[in-house]
């Protein structure tokens, strides 16, 4: 347990990770400690809670800060693609590769690679992996000999560890290997003495004529709620505040109505409605849809299903910034199914 009380806030370094709470100091120390060392890292906590943040934040106060901080989402690229994303290509070794490709390690050399989603990869890349990191040498898909690379490794989750080893979704031993040192990012709720200076911070980009100010009772009301979505939820409320009350004093009824998931007791005869869901937004589509317009008309009933489709999962993947894990669970899809979706309809990850 890292002792933060006595920390003295003037001279802690300036960060991007904003906040006088406890955990939010603990978090800051724990960052400038590692950053010192080369040892791979492992971040893990709730989805919104800032993972990427954490890992940038490393690689800027680490003596690597020089060359470049590479990111690659586990969760969105298709595992046949993983391979050739991580360790490169050369030109005609497969189909498609028509020149050669360095890959993300390549690419980090003298730098830093951060792995989001980690738990996403597939067991036969993570054997590839381990072996990486064990070595230190990688091997392009069609290269005769392998060659050396030299970056550091960060990789975050927000899957529970114990419970994807217990499960086989991850190896033991790559586990040990990334999670040198180990990081756990408090969610929103265990930080609430941040909101204030989380809400100030975010309308910081925008000119004071858009920015508005909490009420004593708003905040109050910001700091009771749960925040599922975590800093994600209440950086997208700011923004919906901005919107419909640039230049006021938010008071707590007006914060209480741009609070979108509001907690809600489950009735014992009614399903699980905590997680997201889109059936209401499906409803409404055909409830929009006009069917005595060209009564007695010919419909294309599968254009129309395939069209709604394609509206739902692209709503899906830009409401979870391109996570096609998360967005999977959203619409109650297996991942591989919605991969499969994204490549019939061509649709893109914004």
């Amino acid at each position: 347990m890292v002792n933060v009380n006595n920390y003295d806030m003037e001279q802690e370094y300036i960060s991007s990770i904003i906040g006088n709470s406890l955990p939010a100091k603990r978090l800051r120390h724990i960052i400038e400690q590692v950053a010192q060392s080369d040892a791979p890292i492992l971040i893990n906590g709730p989805s919104g809670t800032g993972k990427e943040l954490v890992a940038a934040e490393i690689h800027k106060r680490s003596s690597r800060h020089h060359a470049e901080l590479v990111k690659i989402n586990c969760g969105a690229i298709p595992s046949e693609l993983m391979e050739s994303e991580l360790f490169g290509h050369r030109k005609g070794s497969f189909t498609g590769a028509i020149d050669n490709q360095i890959g993300r390690f390549k690419q980090a050399d003298k730098g830093s690679l951060f792995l989001d989603e980690i738990g996403e990869m597939s067991p036969a890349l993570q054997v590839k992996l381990l072996r990486v990191l064990e070595d230190g040498r990688i091997r392009p898909i069609g290269a005769a000999s392998e060659i050396e690379t030299d970056a550091r490794i960060i990789s975050a989750t927000n899957i529970d560890i114990d419970c994807a080893i217990e499960k086989g979704g991850l190896r033991a031993d790559l586990f040990y290997r990334l999670g040198v040192v180990v990081i756990d990012v408090p969610t929103l709720k265990e930080r609430a003495q941040d909101i204030g200076l989380l809400v100030e911070h975010f309308q910081k980009k925008h000119p004071k004529s858009r920015r508005f100010t909490l009420s004593i009772e708003a905040e109050k009301l910001l700091k009771s709620y749960d925040w599922p979505g975590n800093i994600r939820e209440l950086r997208n409320f700011v923004e919906r505040a901005q919107i419909f009350h640039s230049g006021e004093i938010l008071d707590e009824f007006s914060a209480s109505e741009l609070i979108v998931q509001k907690p809600r007791k489950k009735p014992d005869n009614q399903p699980n409605q905590s997680a997201p869901t889109f059936k209401p937004f499906v409803q409404e589509e055909f409830n929009n849809i006009d069917m005595d317009e060209d009564a007695g008309e010919p419909v294309n009933l599968r254009e129309l299903v395939e069209e709604l489709e394609q509206q739902r999962i692209q709503q899906a993947l830009n409401n979870c910034e391109g996570v096609i894990a998360e967005a999977a669970r959203m619409l109650s899809l297996k991942r591989t199914t919605l991969v499969e979706k994204m490549r019939r309809y061509d649709l893109q990850i914004a």
